[in-house]
């Protein structure tokens, strides 16, 4: 709500970008994760 005031924009479209932005960053993190884990799981230890 802050921003959207500072930046003289609609709030809800402003809420529904930021919200959008937050989801593709943790979808992001979510896949580097997963993908980390199976590159870990195939490392063999002797």
């Amino acid at each position: 709500m802050y921003l959207s005031f500072y930046v003289d924009v609609a709030s809800g479209a402003t809420i529904v970008l930021l919200q959008a932005a937050v989801f593709a960053v943790a979808l992001a993190v979510s896949t580097l994760r997963r993908q980390a884990g199976r590159k870990l799981a195939h490392v063999h230890v002797d």
